[in-house]
């Protein structure tokens, strides 16, 4: 309360509001104990009361009171079981780990929250459990990543990450999975349509498209272990419309708003591996994903025919062989 306090002075109106979100937090959280949606929905509500609190005595504003009042909206609904759609993705155990993976959307007066979950728990030889989660929450054109991790060891420990971006959205999430011989794609699409997708030679190509322009998207794409052996059994490489993404070195990168071409982080999971590509601006998108390896041979010839289209150097050299073959026969028959 006190950091509220700090700005009511700096600014009463802006700080009412903000006592009004938080008043709003704390009955929620002493008429009941909390669980799943409704829990990470609060901790995401408070976490950006109190950023909004810094943002607005440093003379600068992001709306964060008026996004917090619509997640504690979206709590509401969470409890009363009204207009909240969840759809599991992935469940079961996977080499000895439960997993579990969940997309819901949540309907509020005003806009759709939209969360993805990944959680999975695991057992040890001594008896020692861990519990593993990411929750990544879309609100408009902020994202709230919530990273947790859980040991009930003598005594327990937690630990908590929870990191904030703005002009940044989920466009949608992507599942790539093999079952049997069949290679398949699952998709839940938001801003950001697939145009186009192929299982190719040596990695994996999607044509994406969005009217976002200059805002920035997320593309999470949950890779099971079977796809992840075929195509990137070492190393994960991304090239947007032939040039290389760079390999973030932290989520808070990704976040930072400092970035102005794409860039990915990845998370191993048990299930396979997780790969989280930001795009800064849109219009239509070449993604191609592989190991470093096989996009090593893939060039790019964006004067000749527009950068939505790749050519390995396999395949160009045997154009050019071709034609050194016609060009000489022509020549033999003057």
């Amino acid at each position: 309360m006190e950091f509220l306090w700090n700005v009511y002075q700096t600014d009463p109106q802006t700080g009412r509001q903000g006592v009004m979100v938080l008043d709003e937090i704390y009955g929620l959280r002493l008429e009941q104990k909390l669980e799943g949606l409704a829990s990470y929905l609060l901790d995401a509500a408070e976490q950006l009361l109190q950023q909004e609190s810094v943002a607005v005595l440093e003379g600068k504003t992001r709306d964060s009171f008026t996004k917090a009042s619509v997640l504690v909206e979206a709590v509401g609904n969470v409890l009363k079981g009204r207009g909240v759609d969840v759809r599991v993705i992935k469940g079961g155990e996977v080499d000895g780990r439960q997993m579990e993976v969940s997309i819901a959307t949540v309907t509020t007066s005003r806009g759709e929250v939209k969360i993805y979950v990944t959680q999975e728990t695991g057992t040890y030889s001594n008896q020692t459990t861990t519990l593993s989660r990411s929750i990544y929450i879309s609100l408009g054109n902020t994202i709230i990543i919530q990273k947790e991790t859980e040991r009930n060891l003598q005594p327990s420990e937690q630990e908590k990450q929870l990191l904030v971006g703005e002009n940044i959205g989920i466009g949608a999430i992507l599942s790539l999975r093999k079952t049997n011989t069949q290679k398949q794609l699952e998709k839940t699409e938001y801003d950001v349509k697939v145009v186009e997708q192929g299982f190719d030679r040596g990695f994996i190509r999607l044509v994406l498209s969005s009217d976002s322009s200059r805002q920035g998207r997320l593309i999470i794409l949950d890779v099971d272990k079977s796809i992840q052996r075929e195509y990137f059994p070492r190393d994960v490489s991304v090239r947007v419309d032939g040039e290389p993404a760079k390999l973030a070195t932290s989520v808070s990168e990704v976040l930072s708003g400092e970035l102005d071409k794409p860039a990915y982080f990845l998370a191993v999971t048990g299930g396979g591996l997780e790969i989280v590509l930001y795009i800064p601006s849109w219009s239509t998108k070449v993604v191609l994903i592989g190991s470093s390896s096989s996009l090593s041979y893939l060039i790019s010839i964006p004067s000749l025919l527009g950068r939505e289209n790749e050519f390995t150097a396999t395949t160009l050299a045997v154009a050019v062989l071709v034609l050194a073959l016609v060009a000489s026969r022509l020549k033999r028959t003057k």
